[in-house]
């Protein structure tokens, strides 16, 4: 009986030494690792990024003081800002503050990131003039692109503020470069309704007449825009030509019966906007307005019916 009851208490004991040994190992690893100098290479820089992207700039300090790489880009830390360098972090956050110490520190501005966007791109669109002045100070280039051939230019006529605009204008920005789907800084602009924006590139020699891939062009986008304001009289004013159509042969007058815009309609009526041309499916704007079966649309037939006879 003692001998079949020391093959089990045997299997324990050897069982126990390995559990043993190998929990030893796991602790030796664990104090390795938590032992590592925080101030290693990746480390640092990781911290770098996550302060760069708070915009706490002691803490970037402290990072550069700890052998952070300035430039590197990373896809681990500061969620939503992944594959940016520090610089590109700080101002697609808005940092001012954070991009000005990454470049007294050295950053390159012109450093592109994975969508091939310098720090100055992510400046116009999310951070201020400041910003973009202190970029810029450093030899960032103006016009550098990213993959898709958005601009500096086009970031803040889309989503940047005015004075961003008004100040990379100034500093020769290329008032009509495309991006991949034919946009320019005009077309961007006139999206929002930003008619500050728009007065300026205009008056920058914006060209009116030029359309993206699909025929749309300044005017168009201003006819069939949510909420554009006064940005389509600016562009009535300025010439634009307001019996354009696009790919579809929609003219710039259907779109704004498409909206349903008594006003817009008008606008353009009154700058001759034909009623009577017709889309390649053969629709004219009553069409278009008809098409909406609601008040808005029946608003603006009754000014077409008139007109198309």
């Amino acid at each position: 009986m003692s001998e079949k009851r020391a093959v089990p208490f045997a299997v324990i004991v050897v069982a126990l030494l390995i559990a043993g040994a190998l929990l030893f190992s796991a602790v030796q690893q664990m104090a390795a690792e938590v032992s590592e100098p925080t101030g290693s290479s990746d480390t640092a820089t990781a911290k770098l990024y996550e302060a760069s992207a708070s915009g706490d700039v002691d803490a970037i300090l402290h990072q550069l003081e700890h052998g952070a790489e300035i430039d590197k880009a990373s896809r681990t830390t500061a969620k939503g800002l992944g594959d940016l360098t520090p610089l590109m972090a700080a101002a697609a956050a808005g940092k001012t503050d954070a991009v000005r110490a990454l470049l007294d520190a050295g950053a390159d501005p012109n450093v592109r990131g994975g969508s091939g966007r310098t720090a100055l791109i992510y400046a116009a669109g999310w951070g201020d003039a400041d910003m973009v002045r202190a970029l810029l100070e450093k030899d960032a280039r103006v016009d550098a692109r990213g993959t898709d051939g958005w601009t500096a230019l086009m970031m803040a006529a889309a989503r940047g503020a005015p004075d961003s605009l008004a100040l990379l204008v100034q500093e020769g920005a290329a008032v009509n470069a495309r991006n991949k789907w034919g946009q320019t800084a005009l077309m961007l602009a006139v999206k929002p309704g930003n008619a500050d924006k728009v007065r300026t590139l205009l008056d920058a020699g914006a060209d009116i007449a030029q359309a993206d891939v699909n025929g749309m062009t300044a005017v168009a986008f201003a006819a069939a825009g949510e909420d554009t304001g006064p940005v389509l009289s600016l562009l009535i004013g300025a010439g634009a030509d307001v019996s354009a159509a696009d790919a579809d042969g929609v003219t710039v007058l259907m779109k704004a019966a498409e909206r349903g815009d008594a006003d817009r309609v008008l606008a353009l009526l009154d700058a001759g906007a034909d009623p009577t041309a017709r889309d390649n499916n053969g629709w004219t704007a009553l069409d278009w307005a008809e098409r909406r079966d609601d008040e808005r649309g029946e608003a603006v037939a009754v000014i077409l019916r008139d007109l198309v006879g």
